[in-house]
C-alpha cells in the first residue's frame, strides 16, 4: 500500500511538471529570446542578472545580484555587452520580451527558463530586500502560485 501511494505521489509531480512545462511552451510560442535552463546556469556569476519584475515581486525575492529593470526593461542599467546576460521573470514571458529588446540591441541576453519559480524548484538561493536567504516566492497574483511547488507563496 504504501509503495502505491509513493507511486501516485510521484505522478502527480511528474504530471505537474508537464503541465508547466506545457504551459510554458504555450505561454513563450513567439518570443525570439534563447531559453537557458536553471540547470545550463553553472555559476550565476557569470552573466548580469536582471529581474524584468515589478518592484513588490523584487523586493519580496530576487537572485542573488540580480538587478530591478522592470516589466518592460525600461530601466536597464549600463551592460556589458561582452558578457552574457540573463533575464528572468515570474516563469519567463517578461523576461523573455526584455531579452528580445536586449538581442536587437547586440547583448548576449538569455531567458530564465521557468523563472525564478524554476530557480526555486531547483533549489537555489533567492534573497530578500535585505540581501537575507529566503524561500518566500512573489507568485504574481493566486492563480500564478499553483506553479510554485516549493517555497513560501507571496501575492499581495
Amino acid at each position: 500500500m504504501k509503495s502505491f501511494i509513493l507511486a501516485l505521489l510521484c505522478l502527480n509531480v511528474y504530471s505537474q511538471d508537464t503541465e508547466f512545462d506545457r504551459m510554458l511552451k504555450d505561454l513563450l510560442k513567439g518570443i525570439d529570446a534563447p531559453l537557458i535552463k536553471v540547470t545550463e546556469v553553472k555559476d550565476p556569476k557569470d552573466y548580469q542578472i536582471l529581474d524584468a519584475r515589478k518592484y513588490v515581486e523584487f523586493n519580496t525575492s530576487h537572485l542573488p545580484g540580480a538587478i530591478l529593470v522592470g516589466e518592460e526593461g525600461d530601466e536597464l542599467p549600463v551592460l556589458d555587452k561582452s558578457k552574457k546576460v540573463l533575464v528572468y521573470c515570474s516563469v519567463g514571458y517578461r523576461s523573455g520580451k526584455v531579452a528580445e529588446k536586449l538581442r536587437e540591441k547586440g547583448y548576449q541576453a538569455y531567458n530564465l527558463y521557468g523563472g525564478i519559480f524554476e530557480w526555486v524548484h531547483n533549489d537555489k538561493v533567492i534573497h530578500n530586500s535585505n540581501g537575507v536567504a529566503t524561500k518566500k516566492v512573489h507568485t504574481y497574483n493566486k492563480e500564478w502560485s499553483k506553479w510554485l511547488r516549493k517555497g513560501e507563496k507571496v501575492y499581495k
